[in-house]
Parts: C-alpha cells; structure tokens; sequence
C-alpha cells in the first residue's frame, strides 16, 4: 500500500478531536512510508504539501449554525478528485456527505475504511423531539454504514456498542492516542505561572449542546458554594460560548477561545490540579487522555468513552451533574497529588499514537466486506 486518501468533514482551523485524529495518523502513516492525501472541506480550493503529506482543500460552504465547521456536498467533484489522486486506500472521517465515496472504491476494488468519530444516537439525544425512534433512526443508518464499508474503527467500547447491537462483523475496537511527547508532566514549566485560585481546575472542549460544558462552570460554583478556593479555565470555542459566559457572570471561569497551539493546551492541561470531561456523548475523549498525558487527574461523566480510559488511581467517573462532580472533585483533592500524577501519566503511555496507526493500517490492508447487519 504506497497511497492513502483521507477524506474527513467538519475539518478546519478552530477544530478538535477529528483533527488531531487524521493528522496523527497521517503523521504515523508518513512515517511508515505509506503517502497521505488529506481531502476536506475549505473556504477555497487549495492545495499544499506538508511533513505528513498533501493537503487538499475543497471549497464548501459553512454549515449553518454549526459554529464555522464546513462540508463537502457534491459528489461528482470530489469522484473526480480521487481519480486524479488514485489512491491505494480510502479513509472517511464522515457519516454523512462523505459516505459516497464508498461507491467510488467499490467500483474500483479499493479497500473503503470508515472512521467513527462520534455514536450517532449520543450526539442526536437532545437534538430530536422526545417521541423519535432515536435507537431505531440510528441502528437504520449505521447497518448503511456497515454494509457500505469494507472496515469500521471505532475508538472505544462505547462507540462499538451500536455497530455491535445491529450484528456488524466489520467493526473494530482501536483506541486513539495522545502524543506523549507533547503533553507530559513537564509541561507545567513552559511559561510563566497564573495562579488564581487554590485549585485550579480545566475544561478542554468545544463549547456546543453535546459536549455539556455548562456542567462545568456549574460545579465551579459548587465548590466556591462548598468554601473551595478554586478558579476554572475553558479551552475551546463554539456556539455555547455567550450563554456561558452570561452563565459564568459570578463564577470564577476564565475563557481562553480556541488554542490552537498544542504545546499551550499541555500547560493549561499540566498546570491545572484537575481536569473536569462533563460529555457524556465521546465516542473516545482525547482531552481526557491528553490530561492524563500530562499527569493530571480527571473527573469525567460515567456514561460515554471517557470513563473507559480513566481507571480509579487516576480519575473518577460519576453522572454528569454539578453535584456529583464536585463531590468527586472533593475526593480527588483529598488524596495524595504525587501518587495521582504519577499514576495519570502511567496510564496514558498505555496509549501511543503508533500503536493506534498500526492497527489502523493492518484494518486497511485486512479487508473485512461483507458486514452481516440484523
């Protein structure tokens, strides 16, 4: 296999999780000396060559209330495109507009992957009125999925479960990973210190419906209710952010927008004594890991990826409510903050990116057509 063509929507400067994803796995990739053509959506078309491969920017218009994000529509451009790439593979970091090009690998006898970023009836809840057949809307569009795509990687358990519960053979368990490099203990160093308050605690993520960060600034002003000297930061931007500023207007949260900068997400990460991950929606939940990375605790939701990742010597998993977190937040304080570091880091370097990058490329290479879908 000398060439594959990564396909991925909602693909831009201020996004996230999907993001870091496709570009460490391209880095991975460039580094097995498997070629990587990056196609995804832009405000024109352009095309330019990086360290891990060519990127090439298809122009698309902005999804509406989506907080910039952009997606590719047509098809006939974009089947064109890949016929003058010719890849050896195809990778699809979408499940919506993107889903066509298995037509076109089908067609040609290449191997089509799906990457599955997120568990559609998790993102939906909440999104879709109360009386809709969710679980059946989902499980009718993931067995498309399913049969459409020699190979499914899904990054946890929990974003298995509903390829699993429609009887799909094609689907796999392959954790992402976190540059250890980058997000590490020693991160704490880089730069001068802002403390603010006693505990500092962090929040990394968009700020959108389903990623609930209001939970976080709600458990901030539990713990000031509590007596606790403690100050919150939110990374990351989207369209939640005016609510939860007017929200945030008597707690001590600070708002940084979006970092783009990684090596700035480490210290924020490294400097703070814990982490908080409300989303009860991950399909894996990088910044939690990232945390760890850096030896820093988490409280997390129980429900979603995130709690797969924490085990108890670093991180505490409870319902996502103001209460409940604050009362983990409280057990966490009470331990020893050495033994917690150093048992965060310890589990994070059970993750390296390469090991994710190999599995995905054996997935690659390993064709699994033919899903059989109840």
């Amino acid at each position: 296999m000398n060439r594959i063509v990564q396909l991925a929507n909602f693909y831009g400067p201020a996004t996230g999780g999907l993001k870091t994803v496709v570009e460490e796995l391209a880095r991975h990739y460039t580094a097995a000396g498997v070629e990587r053509v990056l196609i995804a959506p832009g405000s024109a078309d352009s095309q330019k060559t990086t360290a891990n491969g060519t990127q090439i920017f298809v122009r698309a218009p902005v999804v509406p209330a989506s907080g910039g994000y952009r997606m590719i529509g047509g098809t006939s451009d974009l089947f064109a495109l890949l016929d003058r790439v010719h890849p050896d593979a195809v990778e699809v970091s979408d499940k919506l507009t993107l889903v066509a090009a298995t037509r076109w690998a089908r067609r040609r006898d290449i191997p089509c992957t799906l990457l599955s970023h997120e568990r559609i009836d998790a993102i939906l809840r909440g999104r879709v009125p109360g009386f809709a057949p969710l679980g059946r809307l989902a499980d009718v569009w993931n067995a498309r999925l399913a049969r459409s795509f020699d190979t499914v990687i899904c990054p946890s358990r929990f974003a298995w479960d509903e390829f699993g519960r429609i009887g799909a053979t094609n689907a796999l368990v392959v954790p992402w990973g976190v540059d250890l490099d980058t997000f590490s203990p020693g991160a704490r160093q880089d730069g001068p210190v802002h403390q603010r308050a006693e505990i500092e605690l962090v929040c990394v993520g968009r700020l959108s419906k389903e990623k609930q960060p209001e939970v976080a600034v709600d458990v901030t002003a539990e713990l000031r209710r509590r007596g606790v000297d403690v100050h919150l930061t939110m990374v990351g931007a989207g369209p939640k952010r005016a609510p939860l500023e007017r929200r945030a207007r008597d707690v001590p949260v600070t708002f940084t927008g979006h970092v783009h900068e990684r090596r700035e997400v480490a210290r924020l990460l490294a400097r703070a004594d814990l982490t908080l991950a409300p989303c009860g929606a991950e399909a894996f939940g990088l910044a939690v890991l990232e945390s760890l990375a850096c030896g820093t605790a988490v409280v997390t939701s129980d429900s979603g990826a995130a709690s797969e990742i924490c085990d108890p010597h670093c991180g505490i998993a409870v319902p996502a409510d103001a209460g409940s977190m604050a009362d983990a937040v409280t057990t966490l304080l009470g331990r020893d903050r050495e033994a917690l570091r150093l048992h965060a880091r310890t589990r994070a370097e059970r993750f390296p990116w390469a090991r994710s990058a190999e599995a995905v490329l054996a997935a690659h290479r390993g064709r699994r057509r033919g899903a059989v879908c109840a």
